[in-house]
């Protein structure tokens, strides 16, 4: 991402709003998407219902994820990373304050993964002492996290980039820059995809099989990337890998767009809701959850198809992240902060 001259410098920036500046960074991304954007198909649409179960309430949250000894979740309100009972709504033990704004959370290889936006760091905290172990720097504006192929993929808002972290060694082995940017991501088992500032989605993966491990700056170990982007609609922000698609919440247009992982085409444009932000598969595999920003609405959406929608409800808070782990469906709430499950079909 560049930005013009004369704009202010990184510590105005992080003096003047701290995670609020990094939020609008990237709803300023999605604002000023520029192209034209694939044709948008007309849905058919109906409502449905499913039951949703506030678990932790807070002033906001940015993000969660299912650790290896439960739930986790970003409370950005105080910056820290709290445990939460799925059972009881309240936290678990002792919460891990975080450096410089957390935005997003992970987990793989025993840890949880933070990334923090301000700080420039992605922070390593074992969920057994709920500790940091380690801190990489990373590239300006960490927001999105995501392990595959041997990566903890690490998107930078501000860098306009994708690193890869190795997770025993904790070091970054690899950065990309991209020309469309970075604002979300989502890996798979061989690379990963990016939505950044542009109406694309980016694919990057190892090129002939390059391996992602090795030290950075060190001779012959710097991995090699293709890069291949796609088309999709204005805005792109949200994401989701399932098994033969991925799909793309374009917030801009008020669309998802399908992409077939095999050949890299866009299958479709669909319209939904006028903000759609997040999206997650569902549990059944048959279906995709969809939140809209401005409106809360909670849709969900045919695969493969994506040509019938169904209007769930409304979430009780702006959606920041949607997500399926553990066999659960949750969204993470902004102001008012909450995490909710998801439960039912939706249809």
């Amino acid at each position: 991402m560049k930005f013009p001259s004369g704009r202010p410098s990184r510590r105005t920036i992080i003096a003047a709003s701290s995670l609020v500046v990094v939020i609008a960074v990237i709803a300023t991304v999605v604002a000023v998407r520029s192209g034209t954007s694939k044709a948008v198909t007309p849905a058919t649409s109906s409502t449905g219902s499913a039951h949703l179960h506030i678990v932790y309430r807070s002033t906001s949250l940015s993000g969660a994820t299912n650790g290896p000894d439960g739930l986790w979740v970003i409370d950005d309100s105080s910056d820290r990373l709290v445990h939460v009972s799925p059972t009881r709504g309240n936290s678990i033990g002792r919460s891990v304050a975080m450096p410089g704004r957390p935005t997003a959370v992970t987990n793989g290889s025993g840890k949880l993964w933070v990334a923090s936006s301000v700080a420039d760091s992605v922070e390593a905290v074992d969920p057994k002492t709920a500790r940091i172990t380690s801190t990489t720097p990373v590239p300006a504006g960490p927001v999105s996290l995501s392990i595959g192929g041997g990566c903890l993929w690490v998107a930078s808002v501000i860098a306009g980039s994708v690193s890869c972290l190795d997770t025993g060694s904790g070091s970054v082995t690899a950065t990309i820059t991209l020309p469309d940017g970075a604002v979300r991501l989502s890996a798979d088992g061989t690379g990963v995809w990016v939505t950044g500032s542009t109406n694309t989605l980016t694919r990057v993966t190892p090129a002939n099989g390059t391996s992602t491990s090795g030290t950075s700056g060190t001779s012959g170990t710097q991995p090699s990337f293709t890069v291949h982007t796609v088309q999709v609609g204005n805005g792109p922000i949200g994401l989701a890998v399932t098994a033969s698609a991925v799909w793309v919440a374009n917030a801009s247009d008020g669309s998802v767009t399908e992409v077939d992982r095999a050949s890299l085409q866009s299958l479709g444009t669909f319209r939904i809701g006028t903000d759609p932000v997040a999206i997650a598969p569902a549990l059944d595999g048959d279906h995709l959850w969809v939140a809209d920003g401005v409106s809360h609405q909670l849709y969900s959406i045919d695969e493969p198809t994506g040509t019938h929608i169904t209007d769930v409800g409304t979430l009780p808070g702006a959606p920041r992240q949607l997500l399926n782990q553990g066999g659960t469906v949750w969204a993470a709430l902004g102001a008012p902060g909450a995490l909710v499950s998801i439960d039912g079909s939706g249809r």
